[in-house]
Parts: C-alpha cells; structure tokens; sequence
C-alpha cells in the first residue's frame, strides 16, 4: 500500500451523480485493479455491465433514490458511523479543516462525502490519519452501506414507504441495486490495502466543533443532506 494510492481518486466519480462520463470512468477504474485487485474487479464488472447497458436518466434516478430520496445509504460517512451522535459533528468539523489544508474542492457536498473523502487520501501528508481513516471509517463505513442492500432490509423498506404514499418506488432491478457492487469493489480495494489493524483511538479533535458544516468552504446553514 502506498501512502497516495491513485485508485481512490479514480473511484471517487462512481459515487457522483451520473454523467454521460460515467461509463469511461468505470472502464478506467476497471482496467486500474483487474490485475492486483481480483475480488474487487469481480465486483466492478458487475456494476460495468449495468452502467452499459442503463440510459443516463435512468442511471440519475437509480442514484437518487439509492443515496437521496428515500435512500438506501447515505454517502455522508460521519453520518454512516456516527448517526445523529454528537462525534458526528467533530468529524464533520475535521475533515472540514483537512479538506480546506488539502485544497480539496468538495464542490457542494459535505467534507466527509464519500467521493469528497476519496480525493482527499491522496492528498494527505499524514500516513496515520490515513490508516485511521482507511481503517475507522472507510472499512466500517462501507460495510454498514453494503448491509443495507440486504434483501430483506430493502423488502421492509419498501413496505413501510408503499404504506406511507410518499414517493415513488424504484422499481426492482433484474440483478439488484448495482451501486453495491461499485461499493463492494471499493471496499475490496481498501480490506487490501490496509490488512493490518490499527489500534482503536479517536481521531484527532478540531480545536473548534461546529456539527453544522454544509460545504468545505461555505458557511453553516444548520442543514445537513439527511434533513433535505
């Protein structure tokens, strides 16, 4: 494992809303593991395959109401690990200040969005805040995101939505949400490179905690994406 693995940047645009991009950027990531991450392109091919042969509107509504609208997971990693708990809004506030020293552009979703965090490994200097990252919230985050694919989990899901009248139901996919398969390989990659445990600590602590943020650079508007 390097310490700025390139691959991380190469998956981050999976996990963005759809573009006509979408197709070529899978094939590229595809090509980048085939040979030293086996499992995980087992995994990929599977989400290739689906964005192949999907129109992009459908693709941008799949993606919606798999990490929006009714979500299956959010893409919000302190949320994934954290909930509502109040260590949610300290690691908001540290990957905003990580975020904003790297020079990362988080465009308009939060500093710890999955892609957003993806592009920020790279970046970083510090090799242990890298492992803690990899270890405490990119492998744990990704296998809670994976449990909600779950068939039975998505069957009560359903259930209690169809009874509430809210929005539309996506319709059942042949072979399943493919997003799992995209997150499957990704987390792949990771269960590889980082083997090692790491001893539990918290990471390190902002001077300031604001569980507020909105944007890598923007103001607080007290709104986080799980409230839209």
């Amino acid at each position: 494992m390097t310490l700025s693995n390139p691959l991380y940047l190469l998956f981050a645009p999976l996990f963005r809303y759809p573009s006509d991009k979408l197709r070529d950027q899978t094939r590229l990531v595809l090509n980048a593991i085939k040979t030293s991450y086996t499992e995980a392109a087992e995994s990929l091919r599977k989400f290739e395959e689906f964005v192949n042969r999907t129109p992009l509107d459908t693709m941008e509504e799949i993606y919606t109401k798999t990490f929006h609208i009714q979500a299956i997971c959010y893409l919000d990693l302190g949320y994934v690990i954290f909930g509502e708990d109040y260590k949610r809004g300290e690691f908001l506030a540290h990957m905003k200040r990580e975020q904003r020293e790297a020079g990362n552009d988080c465009g308009t979703d939060l500093p710890d969005n999955l892609s957003n965090i993806l592009t920020l490994m790279p970046l970083l200097a510090d090799k242990e805040l890298v492992e803690e990252l990899s270890l405490m919230i990119m492998i744990p985050g990704l296998r809670k995101m994976l449990q909600e694919f779950d068939s039975a989990k998505l069957r009560r899901k359903t259930e209690a939505i169809k009874k509430k009248h809210k929005a539309l139901i996506m319709e059942d996919l042949p072979d399943g949400n493919s997003y799992q398969f995209a997150l499957a390989a990704l987390l792949r990659v990771f269960e590889t490179d980082f083997k090692k445990p790491l001893a539990e600590k918290p990471l390190p602590k902002p001077p300031i905690i604001n569980p507020f943020v909105t944007s890598c650079g923007g103001p607080s508007t007290g709104i986080s994406s799980q409230s839209l």
